[in-house]
């Protein structure tokens, strides 16, 4: 009996989904020659990983926050070549979509409910919908004297921006909810920003839990500058 559990057990390790490596495997700097179906592959991945980020242990968080790292990392890089394929726009959109149903970092972070449709993204509300990040910083306690000046700048930069990007987000609900009254929906670029927005706060978030500095202030402006391009198209 004892020996058909560890066999049970040695099935299970190695019949663990291969999303993991694919996502730890993900290039920093993929080629021009990344098509739809390896965006529409890694979007798969990204939802089959979803159940595997509620858990709160410290080792599973750390290791899943660097995997958010490599996914962000390598969306951003995809997407930085500004291909003009709308096959490609739409594959990106649905990448930024799964990641940002993930909702990292987030309280109240549930996985799908079962029998859940995993290859379709979540029906729109035709509500207004608050923003899906936190307006303030989180909490950082136990800092020196010599991090306070630096933690007390980006604790404040992120809430000037997280107020800008709230107001962003507002209208674009509004527009958002208009639009599907007319059977339209927002246009790619501007559902691109709004969940890179979410990515972007969740990062910087975690980043000055961590007292990452850097990376908190460049996930902190990457926000700022999402927000900026959703403005130019729902206006202030």
């Amino acid at each position: 009996m004892r020996a058909l559990l560890v066999l049970v057990a040695c099935c299970a390790a190695w019949a663990q989904p291969g999303w993991r490596s694919a996502l730890r495997g993900l290039p920093a700097n993929p080629g021009r020659n990344t098509s739809v179906q390896d965006i529409d592959d890694f979007t798969r991945n990204v939802r089959l990983a979803a159940p595997y980020f509620a858990g709160l242990h410290p080792g599973d968080y750390e290791a899943n926050r660097e995997i958010m790292r490599q996914m962000l990392t390598y969306v951003t890089a995809v997407d930085a070549m500004r291909m003009s394929d709308p096959r490609m726009r739409s594959a990106l959109s649905r990448a930024y979509l799964a990641i940002a149903a993930l909702n990292f970092g987030q309280p109240g972070w549930a996985p799908p409910p079962p029998g859940a449709d995993a290859n379709q993204p979540p029906p729109a509300s035709s509500q207004p919908t608050p923003p899906p990040f936190a307006l303030t910083a989180p909490a950082i306690e136990g800092i020196t004297a010599e991090d306070k000046e630096t933690a007390d700048d980006l604790t404040g930069r992120y809430a000037n921006t997280a107020r800008q990007a709230a107001r962003a987000w507002k209208s674009a609900d509004e527009l958002r909810i208009r639009l599907e009254g007319q059977g339209m929906t927002l246009n790619d670029s501007t559902a691109d920003s709004l969940n890179k927005i979410q990515l972007y706060f969740e990062l910087a978030t975690e980043d000055l839990r961590a007292r990452d500095w850097p990376n908190a202030k460049t996930n902190i402006d990457r926000a700022g500058y999402e927000t900026e391009k959703v403005f130019r198209t729902v206006g202030r």
